[in-house]
């Protein structure tokens, strides 16, 4: 097995089990109805039957060869696109919402793939009017 599938995979039993443990000191419902705590459970337990099911399949996987190429265009991509989403959720409270979210979505899109701008920007424009419409009007959620 990889020594990078071992590790990664010990992490997020780790993270599934923390979760589970923390969403079940969320207060309970009188009422026996799922608590808040429901979701975050079934998606940590989620969590852990995957990465078994990734260790599993891994057990004699003695490839090691690397996983990751540095010096490869989709690595730098990959790593502009988090920069890109650390940026966002910096500058979110600083802009707002309606100015920060097309910035950050037009940006990642032109980090993926520089062709096609006008559709770019058309897919901007309605995937932030769309999520301010589910989310402050629809749902009330106040944005910054």
């Amino acid at each position: 097995m990889r020594k990078g599938n071992l590790f990664s995979g010990l992490l997020l039993l780790a993270l599934g089990g923390y979760v589970i443990v923390k969403a079940m000191r969320f207060p309970k419902p009188m009422d026996n109805t799922p608590g808040p705590g429901l979701f975050p459970i079934l998606v940590a337990i989620a969590l852990i039957v995957l990465v078994l099911l990734m260790l599993w399949e891994n057990r004699t996987t003695t490839d090691n060869k690397p996983v990751v190429d540095i010096k490869s265009p989709d690595f730098h991509r990959a790593v502009f696109v988090v920069l890109a989403l650390v940026a966002y959720i910096i500058l979110l409270p600083l802009l707002g919402f309606l100015i920060a979210t097309p910035l950050g979505l037009l940006g990642i899109m032109l980090i993926v793939n520089r062709q096609a701008v006008l559709m770019k920007l058309l897919a901007t424009g309605l995937a932030t009017g769309a999520l301010y419409g589910v989310f402050h009007t629809l749902l009330q959620v106040p944005l910054p």
